[in-house]
């Protein structure tokens, strides 16, 4: 069942990184290796590229069964890019990594390679019901029109049904995770894109875009602890068939309560013929971390949130709320432990919180869809204390974006960055005396040090040691300026 108690966000978050990195790691030796190619016979073994399976769903019914979900082995099936057509879904109820993304040589690079699961508009590309890993995929065309048997016509690119597994040995549960997917233009009557029901998924690094539904556009999760890190939601819509909405994600529950975390997210352009252009929940508490909604419209209320329960309301902080129409939030609660803090909200925040600010935040280009944040933003450097190790670039926080030798984390799903010159943290066009002062107080610093500063770790690597010395060192005394 979903709704475990991990700790804060943050420790649930950092929680399942560690684990997912520590198995990786343990199972980077073992378990069989499948691969799958388009086109090819459907004669050879899978177990190399030459005598490649055809299809997914050979790969996955040739991995062990015999598996252990805390200690592998995990197979590991690799996917060449090109087109995979459906007729029916491809059915994952092992524990197995399936990689998208590779070129004819096995050279793996999912932002170039493209590796496409096409449901053709007839069919759901995925029924995932065990602790598996999704990574590198285009999702598309997914569609689940009927209401009938036991998924309720719900996930047009993925229906989730994997109820989590704790994990003894290392203190963790095991779910299924979706990695840097595109998931988009597919279609059902609950969760458009995903539809995750008691199986508390981590989707990183994944576009949602074109996807509709009844209820959420893009997913819609179910008694379930998700966890969205750094994903776009773009254009999604929510036709308000079943009266909740959710133009990008909608979250229900039954019992018990439930978390979702959203850290490092953009939502842009999504709609709901109801509520909640972007989010709409019943008792599924968000807790929304440095996150920008835009242009996100619903037709009753809530642009950007709505909940639609006397009894839950978001937790948010750190993000960025502005051109969301008719309002921002539909909050109706009684529930009293909620807040929005150190957010940027158009027209203000009345409800309980501290450090907002009403202020245009002066995107790069809002209208070309370029979320970025200009030079003199009011969200620079805005928060002193704790914050996330990414942006949703990938960017390390915090930098010091307005020069005054001291890091801070922006606001939004961006964090700022920009120098003339490597070391010229002040802005003044050269490299001198005032940034050697700067770099000095900073070096030796790791990540989550009090003096760590992100625009002085040039490898990016969460430590400011002697290599980013050496980098200073090469661009003392420069000047660039007019």
């Amino acid at each position: 069942m979903g709704g475990h108690d991990m700790g804060t966000g943050y420790q649930k978050y950092a929680m399942i990184l560690c684990w997912v990195g520590v198995m990786l790691v343990y199972n980077s030796g073992y378990g069989a290796d499948w691969y799958v190619t388009p086109g090819t016979g459907s004669g050879g073994d899978g177990r190399s590229w030459a005598t490649a399976f055809k299809t997914i769903q050979q790969a996955v019914d040739a991995c062990s069964s015999t598996w252990n979900i805390c200690a592998g082995p995990t197979d590991q099936i690799h996917v060449m890019d090109g087109t995979y057509l459906l007729t029916s879904p491809i059915s994952v109820s092992k524990f197995v990594t399936i990689l998208g993304g590779y070129n004819y040589k096995g050279n793996r690079y999912w932002k170039s390679y493209h590796t496409i699961i096409d449901g053709q508009n007839m069919t759901r590309c995925f029924n995932i019901s065990g602790p598996s890993i999704i990574d590198g995929f285009v999702i598309q065309y997914g569609l689940v029109n009927t209401i009938s048997g036991g998924d309720l016509g719900s996930g047009g690119g993925l229906y989730i049904h994997s109820a989590p597994t704790y994990c003894a040995a290392y203190d963790y549960y095991n779910v299924p995770k979706i990695r840097n997917c595109m998931i988009r233009n597919n279609r059902a009557f609950d969760g458009g894109g995903i539809y995750d029901y008691e199986s508390d998924s981590v989707i990183e690094n994944c576009t949602f875009e074109g996807n509709s539904a009844g209820n959420g556009g893009a997913v819609r999760f179910t008694t379930s602890s998700v966890t969205f890190n750094k994903c776009i939601f773009r254009n999604n819509n929510a036709t308000g068939d079943g009266g909740i909405g959710g133009g990008a994600i909608i979250g229900l529950l039954n019992n018990p309560p439930t978390t979702a975390y959203i850290i490092n997210c953009l939502f842009d352009g999504n709609t709901s013929d109801s509520w909640g252009g972007a989010i709409a929940t019943s008792m599924a508490f968000p807790r929304i971390m440095f996150s920008t909604f835009y242009n996100n419209h619903a037709d009753i209320s809530g642009g950007a949130y709505h909940n639609n329960q006397n009894s839950d309301a978001p937790s948010v902080s750190d993000s960025i709320f502005w051109e969301n129409s008719p309002d921002q939030f539909d909050v109706i609660t009684a529930y009293t432990d909620y807040y929005v803090s150190r957010s940027d909200v158009q027209g203000g925040w009345s409800g309980p919180g501290e450090d907002n600010i009403d202020e245009n935040p002066d995107f790069v280009s809002s209208s070309s869809g370029d979320f970025h944040l200009e030079l003199g933003s009011p969200c620079i450097d805005a928060d002193q204390g704790e914050g996330i190790e990414e942006d949703l670039d990938g960017v390390l926080r915090p930098h010091d974006g307005d020069g005054d030798g001291t890091a801070a984390y922006d606001m939004g799903a961006y964090e700022f960055y920009r120098f003339t010159l490597s070391g010229d943290f002040d802005w003044d066009w050269d490299v001198d005396g005032v940034n050697l002062s700067v770099f000095g107080g900073s070096l030796g610093s790791v990540f989550g040090d009090a003096a760590y500063n992100a625009s002085l770790d040039f490898d990016e690597n969460g430590s400011i040691n002697g290599d980013d010395l050496n980098v200073f060192a090469g661009e003392f005394g420069k000047y660039d300026g007019p």
